[in-house]
This record gives C-alpha cells, sequence and structure tokens, in this order.
C-alpha cells in the first residue's frame, strides 16, 4: 500500500492501532523518547495540535491609540490617581476638559487682541502670566 492512495479504512484502521499502542504504553515511549531525544518529542507534540492553537502575541495599547498619545493618557491617569482625586471618573475627565478649553479661548483671545508688547500688557492687566506657548 502507498501513502498516496490511503482510503479512509486504512486510516481509522491506522488510529485504531496507534490507540490500542497507545493504551499498552504510550506514556513509557514519550518518557524514552524525552530523554533520548527530545527535540523529535517536540516536533510530535506541535504536530499534533490544532493550528487555530497557535496565536500571534504582539503588543498593543488600548483603543489602538499611537504609543505617545498612550502614555500621555497614562500620565493623566496616573496624576489623577497619586492625587488621590475620587468621584465620577466622567466627571473628573469633564472637569480636565473644561479646564483645557478656558486654557485654549484664554490664549486665543490673547492672539486675537495682538501680541505687541502694549496688547502684552493689555491682557496682563490682573497680573496673569499664562503661557499660551
Amino acid at each position: 500500500m502507498t501513502w498516496a492512495i490511503v482510503t479512509v479504512r486504512d486510516r481509522k484502521r491506522l488510529l485504531a492501532d496507534l490507540a490500542e499502542v497507545w493504551e499498552v504504553s504510550g506514556k513509557e515511549v514519550l518518557e524514552r523518547l524525552a530523554k533520548d531525544d527530545p527535540a523529535k518529542l517536540v516536533t510530535i507534540a506541535f504536530g499534533l495540535l490544532p493550528r487555530d492553537v497557535f496565536i500571534s502575541v504582539e503588543q498593543k495599547t488600548p483603543g489602538n491609540l499611537e504609543a505617545g498619545a498612550w502614555a500621555t493618557l497614562r500620565r493623566v491617569l496616573d496624576l489623577i490617581e497619586a492625587c488621590k482625586i475620587e468621584g465620577d471618573p466622567w466627571a473628573v475627565f469633564a472637569a480636565i476638559e473644561e479646564t483645557y478649553a478656558q486654557e485654549w479661548l484664554y490664549c486665543l483671545n490673547r492672539l486675537n487682541r495682538g501680541s505687541d508688547d502694549e496688547g502684552h500688557a493689555a491682557n496682563n492687566r490682573d497680573g496673569d502670566e499664562r503661557s499660551c506657548g
């Protein structure tokens, strides 16, 4: 019999024979193979595993963020934790967003008024030295 024309019945017989041998001496064969030819044991073991068992491991940031964006978000989260800010996380982020929006509007207004020395002095009447760089 050649391997090219192995029938379903032949495969079933081969599997039944293997199962019978396995029942009698399977563990001992594996132990001997582990001592005599461990590489062969690994090859056999991996050959028996279904292909979907093998997975690809790659590091991804949550939300598929760019690494820099994730690092910035992690810093914000670490700062919130370090300051022991309590409350609803959404409220904390809303407060951060509101503060950022106020800073952005402040700088936009400052740019609209002009950035010369006279404008700078007028914009800082209150002694506000915020940076808009």
